[in-house]
């Protein structure tokens, strides 16, 4: 019988709370999880929000609810650079 070993580390997934981003934040720039949105108390003068999935959707729709007005979020669906060149932000 053959036996192969096979690498499946890159099907890993991260959790973004408890990682850095892996992309550079500018300075003045802040930012944070999802999950810490809540904990924002002053309104920003924009929200870009970075994301494929239900939790990015779910960010956007919390924040429309909360305080955050029309044309103040935008959201980067994909989390490849090459996918966001291509396919500009969406604005709420």
């Amino acid at each position: 019988m053959r036996r192969k070993v096979v690498d499946t580390a890159y099907l890993e997934g991260t959790v973004p709370a408890t990682s850095a981003p892996p992309f550079e934040v500018a300075d003045g720039v802040r930012c944070v999880p999802a999950g810490d949105v809540t904990r924002i108390t002053e309104r920003p003068e924009r929200f870009v929000v970075i994301g494929a999935g239900k939790t990015a959707l779910d960010t956007c729709v919390w924040l429309l609810e909360q305080f955050a007005m029309l044309g103040v979020i935008e959201a980067l669906i994909g989390s490849d650079a090459e996918k966001n060149r291509l396919c500009p932000p969406i604005a709420y």
